[in-house]
């Protein structure tokens, strides 16, 4: 009996991993193309994508802090990379155009 109730919490925690990495994902991307609406940039090619992930302790809670990059032009004719951080939902920080922005 003990193995069916790890087994099943294997599952369970696969599916709850996979299904956090898409949400968040999915906010990076509206995330990365309001920054870059913001700043009169063009996201490419919906190119957010998964950078890196680490735990962090805050405040006795473990969240999650996940890294996407993406790619932008300023004129359409050229390419360059961008970073933004978000913990749990979150955005921590954004790297454009050479330039870390961190928010409160």
């Amino acid at each position: 009996m003990l193995e069916w109730g790890l087994f099943f919490l294997g599952i369970f925690s696969i599916v709850w991993f996979w299904a956090s990495q898409t949400k968040a994902r999915e906010q990076a991307i509206l995330l990365g193309r309001r920054i870059c609406n913001e700043r009169d940039l063009q996201l490419l090619d919906e190119t957010v994508a998964f950078n890196s992930m680490r735990p962090r302790w805050i405040n006795s809670n473990i969240l999650i802090e996940r890294v996407f990059r993406f790619d932008y032009s300023t004129d359409g004719d050229d390419r360059h990379k961008g970073q933004l951080c978000l913990l749990a939902s979150r955005v921590v920080w954004i790297n454009i155009e050479d330039q870390r922005t961190w928010f409160s």
